[in-house]
């Protein structure tokens, strides 16, 4: 905590917690910006590590597989993961899943130690060729997903992947963007959709979540010379109505350089547009998510910053970006307010569009 990233003018707190094997990349990538370390919401994971002071002398230390960026990172020289007693174990995935994980697991490398039971998997158990993700705990966690399907799509007869890839995927809401039918696409996909929205549309699973009456909305924002262009949003229960709670969620689709958008700092104006309207919903303090085809270059050079920079100044979290290849790199995000930890974010196939679909899970704090 006595770093230059955590400035403070009062003492420095002391590192509290572990250091979990994820926490130095998901530090060093910029991350849960603010969280890590003592006196953020993720110090009990996080605040043993070196980067939030001296280590916590209470742990022994360990070795820890090499966070590496390249597709072939060095193997951590720790002993295998104890293998079960069990003939034919589940692996159930858990944690995150960086970049270097699936090529590291294709080359071969650390065998079994990748997927839960093994020790890497704070690092890659999210991944998919970990296997299903495990289903969310009724009433803390949810699965949202932005889905940008390829407005092409809906007049070349790839409406049914679409709605195949969304039920696959088995998310409790979902975003998506270019939607030309939303009726065909609930259809498609076995989702209830959200009613009298523009644009952006808004699908559920209710056996998952449930819709709150009267809490649907959109509002244009500065549109390009493609579309006009809006956020749309909902609130949603998550658990039973007696003893859920109350979620925000938002869809957009952030506009190119032209028209009404042509400044570069329309991204960021549309970011403090939708921290406006969050507080005019009477949700300053509801658990909110964010997602959508956030098209950043468009903020390139800006100087009032961008969408995702602002965002995170006001105390958001970014919780997963898309890889791409399937699909465009990078342009499809999810952000999610501090009363979330993010976690098992994956790209999960293109169903045909030009964009992969995202997931993750976004879980309540405390």
């Amino acid at each position: 905590g006595g770093c230059s990233f955590c400035p403070t003018s009062s003492p420095t707190p002391s590192p509290a917690g572990e250091c979990q094997s994820w926490c130095e990349a998901d530090f060093n990538g910029g991350n849960n910006r603010g969280r890590h370390c003592a006196p953020g919401n993720m110090a009990y994971l996080c605040g043993g590590c070196s980067f939030c002071g001296t280590a916590n002398p209470s742990q022994a230390p360990t070795r820890k597989p090499t966070l590496s960026t390249t597709s072939n990172p060095t193997p951590a020289p720790s002993p295998n993961p104890t293998p079960s007693t069990t003939s034919n174990p589940t692996r159930s995935p858990t944690g995150q899943c960086y970049d270097w994980c699936e090529p590291d697991y294709r080359g071969g490398n650390n065998p079994g130690r990748h997927c839960a039971p093994g020790n890497m998997a704070p690092s890659c158990g999210g991944c998919p060729f970990c296997g299903p993700t495990p289903s969310p705990t009724p009433g803390r966690t949810v699965k949202v997903m932005s889905y940008n399907t390829e407005y092409r799509g809906y007049f070349d007869g790839r409406i049914g992947k679409f709605g195949d890839k969304i039920s696959e995927v088995d998310a409790g809401i979902v975003g998506v963007q270019e939607c030309q039918d939303p009726e065909a696409l609930a259809s498609a996909s076995g989702y209830t959709q959200v009613p009298d929205l523009r644009g952006n549309y808004i699908f559920y699973n209710p056996s998952k979540v449930s819709l709150v009456s009267g809490s649907r909305g959109w509002m244009d924002i500065p549109r390009d010379n493609y579309a006009r262009r809006t956020i749309t949003w909902a609130k949603f229960m998550i658990g039973s109505k007696e003893n859920g709670t109350e979620m925000l969620f938002f869809n957009t689709h952030l506009p190119h350089n032209h028209n009404q958008a042509s400044s570069r700092n329309t991204h960021a104006r549309i970011a403090r547009s939708l921290i406006r309207k969050r507080e005019e919903l009477g949700a300053v303090n509801m658990p909110t998510v964010a997602l959508g085809d956030m098209n950043p270059f468009a903020s390139n050079g800006a100087s009032e910053g961008s969408f995702e920079s602002t965002l995170i100044n006001a105390g958001w979290h970014k919780s997963y970006q898309a890889r791409g290849n399937p699909g465009f790199v990078g342009l499809d995000k999810i952000f999610a307010t501090s009363h979330w930890i993010s976690s098992n974010g994956a790209d999960r196939g293109t169903g045909g569009s030009d964009h992969p679909a995202i997931a993750v899970y976004v879980n309540l704090v405390g």
